[in-house]
């Protein structure tokens, strides 16, 4: 990859992406302390939410359920993140 694909993939130069990822995670941060939330207390929340949802007799669901949420976990920040970095490149 030449440094225009690499550009053009990550959003920017790696300088000023990484940059802007670092003020991100550090503005999440904030928030999350201010509602005294970490990521992993967030999964618990969100792992309980969807338990409690699905209940106990249907253990296949509570299963395919809990594989989403972890991947959600995981997946929606970093799309945020890739759209934010899309949309300031607009």
């Amino acid at each position: 990859m030449n440094d225009k694909q690499v550009d053009g993939y990550i959003g920017g130069s790696p300088g000023p992406v990484l940059l802007k990822l670092v003020l991100l995670s550090l503005l999440v941060g904030v928030v999350l302390a201010v509602f005294d939330l970490t990521p992993w207390r967030l999964f618990h929340y969100l792992r309980y939410w969807f338990e409690e949802l699905v209940g106990s007799g249907m253990e296949a669901v509570h299963r395919i359920l809990g594989y989403l949420a972890s991947g959600a976990i995981i997946v929606v920040p970093i799309w945020l993140v890739i759209r934010l970095i899309n949309s300031r490149k607009d």
